[in-house]
């Protein structure tokens, strides 16, 4: 676990110091649950907290080169939700859902090469950043098609019939041929 905080500490300083200390801080008020134990649920979330205008990072770890991409990812969420508590409205504090992973996206590429940090071997780091631009790219589409989705769906009315055929016209466009959906051509559209 020791070496999971102080190597994202170590990234974190590399990127922008006041990453770092948002950290530190997070870590001194107990709003990292990062230990793994049974039953406890996979993957992470980065909560706000409204009361004390923190953020709250929950994860499972797996103690491999994830858990810092996860934990930085996470971290991403709580710098974004940070940052937007500055603003006086309550409009402008508010993270949606269309712009939620911005920040925690851009700061797990920002972090890329910071990533030496924790990796002593060279070839390890380089297998880790393909790995970082495949998970991205296979990402995209999906947001490529909820983006565009979202446009036909405010840009005029539309009859709620015609939702899925639009759906299934965005997945043919973008999406690449990681689903197989010979087998199941009916629920490409929903």
């Amino acid at each position: 676990m020791h070496d999971l905080i102080s190597g994202t500490e170590r990234i974190l300083n590399e990127v922008d110091s006041y990453f770092e200390k948002l950290f530190r801080d997070m870590c001194a008020k107990g709003h990292l649950d990062l230990t793994p134990r049974p039953n406890k649920a996979e993957g992470g979330f980065c909560e706000s907290l409204p009361d004390s205008k923190s953020s709250f990072i929950f994860m499972n770890r797996f103690g491999g080169f994830d858990d810092y991409i996860a934990l930085i990812d996470e971290m991403g969420h709580a710098i974004h939700h940070d940052l937007s508590q500055q603003h006086l409205f309550f409009e402008a504090q508010t993270i949606s859902f269309e712009v939620g992973e911005f920040a925690p996206m851009s700061l797990e590429l920002f972090s890329m090469n910071q990533r030496t940090k924790i990796f002593s071997d060279e070839r390890a780091f380089i297998q880790a950043k393909l790995e970082q631009f495949r998970l991205i790219i296979e990402f995209l589409p999906s947001v490529f098609i909820v983006d565009q989705f979202q446009h036909n769906l405010y840009d005029s009315e539309k009859n709620v019939d015609t939702f899925d055929e639009i759906f299934k016209r965005l997945v043919d466009q973008y999406e690449t041929d990681l689903i197989d959906w010979s087998d199941v051509s009916d629920l490409k559209g929903k």
